[in-house]
């Protein structure tokens, strides 16, 4: 029967004058917070019935409910006039719903929390930090980690101060066997260096007589007996995806850096030999001495595309106190005993707030978030964001260490699951409060929720690290 012409007007009418036809705009969900002080308009939670597939949520379908829930969101930020989305929860749910035969059908929700934003020009003393979810409405996870070596004896902490971190500006970018970092020359001692480049982004305490103190993901310097004694831009033992973990600092990540005030990053080796004839090669390194101190140049090798041969050029620097070897990394491992205090307080009925004391250890290093945030490391497994006083993320990783030592670790036990189990075996552990989408599974309990990744070997998908979040 042909549909009233009456019914087919409305319809068109209802369309013309709703507020995604009308002067309607896409606002972006950004993967990233505005690095500055944002305005949130509003935060809104949309939800949608999932479908099932066999009897299991498939991710096709979590992601088409996304969509729909993504134009709702854009539908109430035209309203507001917001420029910017931000996904900061997604929550599942299983309802029950009695049907006209009176029997009981069971179905599935998922809904997402925005932030409908105002953005604002970046400043560069607000570090770039990923949202919770990206634009996709997937989990931001850049954990990926490999082999594991080792740690040697206790360390002593000091850890960074929770206010807002001092980052005075830089005015020098040469790096020189005299003058050293940017003005700052080697032998400077440990309290001059921070006043100078201000508070750094990492902090680790190598052994008893040596520090490791980071700004960004680029410069690390290494002091002895309080004085700076080496400064390059790399650290053997950390993986590039930890380091990715680590704050922003503006001031350190442009490679704007000068060699002896004449080599730049990414010149040719031929360019580096003919500013600087003293040079000896080794390996694929170009080494200067000085009367006290080494510069070591970092070289890569890349293929020409115009033609078959390979050219070296300057990826990095090296500049260190004569005769000084990094020592050893320690072989320390408080992560047993940390999940153990955490297991405690999540079993407490009583519990109240999880805080570093409660730990019964300190942190092995520590690395700067934001201003009220930062990563505490206890092990080569086992990383804890401290969000002001309380300790509300665990981040419990296959590695993240580079090291060729023969100290291995057995890795990480966490709610009945470790490193390296199977997922049908997970699952089967875990049981009903468990959604599973390709390879992350999501586990819910009252005090805390939980993401597992896991990677595809020969005999299947095999859990690598995991992600909880305390409540």
């Amino acid at each position: 029967m042909p549909k009233p012409r009456y019914a087919l007007s409305l319809l068109i009418l209802t369309y013309l004058l709703s507020p995604l036809a009308i002067g309607s705009v896409s606002i972006p969900v950004l993967d990233f917070y505005p690095q500055c002080d944002y305005q949130i308009l509003d935060t809104v939670t949309e939800s949608r019935k999932l479908t099932q597939q066999n009897g299991q949520l498939a991710e096709a379908f979590v992601d088409q409910a996304f969509k729909l829930i993504v134009e709702k969101f854009t539908q109430r930020a035209n309203e507001l006039d917001a420029q910017g989305i931000i996904i900061i929860d997604r929550d599942f749910e299983k309802k029950q719903k009695q049907s006209w035969t009176k029997n009981q059908l069971e179905h599935n929700l998922v809904s997402y929390t925005a932030q409908l934003i105002k953005t604002c020009d970046p400043a560069l003393d607000v570090e770039k930090k990923s949202t919770p979810f990206n634009a996709s409405g997937k989990p931001q996870q850049n954990l990926v980690l490999a082999s594991i070596g080792g740690w040697q004896q206790q360390i002593e902490i000091v850890l960074p101060s929770q206010h807002k971190r001092h980052t005075p500006p830089i005015k020098e970018s040469d790096i020189d066997l005299m003058t050293g970092l940017y003005g700052v020359p080697l032998g400077t001692d440990y309290q001059t260096v921070q006043q100078m480049f201000g508070t750094p982004t990492f902090v680790m305490g190598i052994d008893q007589r040596h520090r490791l103190i980071a700004y960004g993901r680029k410069h690390w310097l290494v002091f002895q007996d309080n004085q700076l004694v080496q400064a390059s831009s790399h650290i053997p033992w950390f993986t590039t995806t930890f380091t990715n973990l680590l704050a922003f600092d503006e001031r350190f990540e442009q490679q704007n850096w000068t060699l002896q005030g004449k080599i730049r990053y990414h010149d040719s080796v031929s360019n580096v030999r003919s500013k600087l004839p003293n040079s000896r090669a080794y390996d694929n390194k170009l080494v200067m001495l000085g009367s006290d101190n080494k510069l070591t140049i970092l070289l890569d090798q890349y293929l020409d595309t115009n033609s078959t041969d390979h050219t070296s050029i300057v990826v990095g620097f090296e500049l260190r106190v004569a005769g000084f070897e990094l020592p050893e990394i320690a072989n320390i491992d408080h992560g047993p005993q940390v999940l153990k205090q955490v297991n405690a307080y999540l079993d407490n009925p009583d519990r109240d707030e999880l805080t570093l004391a409660m730990l019964g250890v300190s942190p092995l290093a520590s690395a700067y978030k934001d201003s009220t945030s930062q990563l505490l490391i206890f092990g080569p497994n086992l990383i804890i964001e401290q969000s002001g006083s309380s300790l509300t993320k665990i981040m419990l990783l296959e590695q993240f260490f580079e090291l060729s030592g023969t100290v291995t670790t057995a890795g990480w036990r966490f709610n009945g699951v470790n490193q390296g189990q199977s997922l049908d075996s997970v699952l089967q552990v875990l049981g009903d409060n468990v959604f599973h989408f390709g390879d992350i599974v999501e586990y819910s309990e009252e005090a805390f929720s939980q993401y597992l990744y896991f990677y595809e070997q020969d005999d299947g998908l095999i859990l690598f690290s995991s992600e909880i979040s305390i409540y």
